[in-house]
């Protein structure tokens, strides 16, 4: 939930669903300013890379399991077949 502090309690929400890019959003400043948008994709994307958190984060199968589909999604995301 991002929201100007003039503006609330209006705030600005977004939903997505794992197989979905993260959102871009803008994220307000100063009341006169005008809002900063941040890339959420770009930026968990660089961290994870800067990380490093691929030679540990998936070592195991996420608790709980994903579904059978979301699960064939996110091996092909990490490069995992099934041969």
């Amino acid at each position: 939930m991002v929201s100007r502090y003039v503006d609330r309690p209006s705030v600005g929400l977004w939903s997505f669903m794992l197989k979905d890019r993260l959102p871009k959003i803008p994220v307000p400043l100063a009341d006169t300013d005008p809002d900063v948008v941040i890339d959420l994709q770009e930026l968990v994307e660089s961290q994870f890379e800067a990380a490093g958190y691929e030679d540990y984060i998936y070592s195991h199968n996420p608790q709980p399991l994903l579904h059978p589909s979301d699960q064939d999604w996110a091996d092909n995301q990490r490069g995992v077949s099934d041969s």
